[in-house]
Formats: C-alpha cells, structure tokens, sequence
C-alpha cells in the first residue's frame, strides 16, 4: 500500500526519502519509479536508470539500458540485450 501527499510519497516503512511525488508512479507491486530513481518495494535502487527501466514479465525481473535485476539486485555479468523470463 502506498500514499502520498504534496511533499512525500509513503510506503509500508515510512517515507520514500527520494522519491518524487510529481513524477512517481507503480511498475508492479515491487517496482516503482519517478523522474530520477527506480525503487523495489520503496527502497532506492541506485544502479537502475529510471529512463530505460521496465520490468520482464510483470515480475521480479527487470531490465534497463545497462543492467539486468532481480528483485531488486543486479545480476552482474548479465545483459539487458535479449533478456527473457521463461
């Protein structure tokens, strides 16, 4: 469940400290984003690019122009270029 008012977006653990309300929205119940910042069950990844972000599958595997993520993790070694679930 997430909230927010003018100056805050809330989730489960409080305050999403960087996250911003003008541009945040819900990917999955995992995954969210804003402008600048892509977050996993409101927790700030700093890997993740915000432009290029999209989750695989509805899932917990997501992708972005560099990177590839598991919940939240980056799987190292592991391109975004043809990345699929099966």
């Amino acid at each position: 469940v997430y909230a927010q008012d003018d100056m805050h977006i809330y989730c489960p653990h409080g305050i999403i400290p960087d996250a911003d309300p003008d541009t945040f929205r819900m990917l999955t119940k995992q995954y969210s984003v804003d402008a600048g910042h892509v977050f996993v069950e409101g927790r700030n990844i700093s890997e993740a690019d915000s432009g290029s972000f999209e989750v695989i599958d509805n899932g917990l595997y997501a992708i972005d122009a560099k990177s590839v993520f598991y919940a939240g993790r980056l799987l190292k070694d592991t391109s975004p270029t043809g990345f699929t679930v099966k």
